[in-house]
């Protein structure tokens, strides 16, 4: 009685992990790849920027979109498939458009933007900028531009219809296309009505082969950078001279080093150890000699250019005796003692 019982018991914990095991069918969705009819289809909002400055991006919903009207959908959420998705900053959100496998949608309005003067003044720099965003539907990248200014550049227009063809093949969307459409001229204090549309096709591309499109040189423009390369350029150059500087004058010193270590062992060798090590000592007594004379005649030389430099100055020079005597010519007595006449002119 007691078999059976643990049986169950076993059965009963091992069902969880057959759960578990089995494949799940029902819960299909962009991580997949696969969808079945009439599944909802995630539109995610990337980022918005200048596009000539593809490195400063912003949110999506950093500009004044509807996005306090959107209806909100807090089951869904995005995380990070890759590495490198993590590592560029990638943060989608829901755009808030309901869209649905295999299911065409007319223009619809989704929101509204209450235009005010903050909002309006947001846009207008946007467009100046030439701000475009970026959109992702099961991982197909989608790009549009925020709007447009006229000729004179007074008067500026925004997109406000998003036109959606999104290609299938089987159950899993294999090509994704947008078109801007409905463009309006901001003015303040008006309301702006925000729109889509989706259309569903069935092109001749594989599932495969959907990004090929994206990797087409012609489909994106690209920009090379002159001024980096030659800056990465003359970079590498002068780190690439300033090591090989470093480099040649530890070899040179080392080279200087070894070659008089190698011309000290000829001498070992050629005499012996005991004769090399005493001419070896007499050498260095005579490059010691040789240094103490060296210093003598240096001493020598600097104490006669200082002695030449400093005569003139010592010497004073001796004053001549006047020839002059008082009155009579004659020395050896005062003028007031002097008994002679003066002489005239004196």
């Amino acid at each position: 009685a007691g078999l059976p019982g643990l049986q169950l018991c076993a059965a009963a914990a091992l069902l969880p992990l057959l759960l578990l095991c089995l494949p799940l069918r029902g819960c299909a969705d962009e991580h997949e790849h696969t969808y079945q009819d009439k599944e909802e289809v995630v539109l995610w909002m990337n980022t918005v920027g200048p596009y000539h400055n593809r490195q400063e991006t912003y949110k999506y919903f950093s500009l004044p979109f509807c996005v306090e009207k959107i209806k909100i959908k807090i089951k869904i959420s995005h995380y990070h498939e890759t590495l490198g998705e993590a590592l560029q900053g990638v943060e989608l959100e829901f755009s808030g458009l309901d869209i649905k496998f295999k299911e065409d949608v007319m223009q619809t309005t989704y929101c509204e933007i209450d235009l005010d003067n903050g909002r309006r003044d947001a846009f207008v720099y946007a467009i100046k900028n030439h701000y475009w965003y970026q959109m992702y539907i099961d991982d197909l990248p989608i790009c549009g531009i925020v709007g447009e200014a006229d000729k004179n550049g007074e008067d500026y227009y925004l997109w406000t219809y998003k036109k959606l063809e999104i290609g299938y093949n089987g159950n899993r969307i294999v090509d994704v296309n947008l078109t801007s459409e409905g463009k309006v001229k901001l003015v303040p204090n008006t309301k702006i009505q925000m729109s889509y549309s989706v259309k569903w096709k069935k092109p001749d591309v594989k599932f495969e082969d959907r990004f090929d499109k994206y990797l087409d040189p012609s489909f994106f423009q690209h920009r090379i950078h002159w001024f980096s390369i030659f800056n990465s350029f003359m970079m590498v150059i002068f780190l690439v001279g300033l090591v090989s500087m470093i480099l040649m004058r530890t070899l040179r010193k080392d080279y200087a080093r070894y070659s008089k270590e190698e011309e000290m062992d000829d001498t070992d060798r050629d005499l012996g150890d005991k004769y090399g090590s005493e001419v070896a000592d007499m050498i260095e007594l005579d490059n010691r000699a040789a240094q103490r004379e060296t210093q003598k005649e240096g001493a020598a030389f600097v104490a006669a250019a200082l002695k030449e430099a400093v005569s003139p100055f010592l010497k004073r020079p001796v004053k001549e005796k006047s020839k002059r005597r008082y009155n009579c010519g004659k020395g050896g007595h005062f003028q007031a003692q002097c008994q002679t006449p003066r002489k005239q002119n004196w």
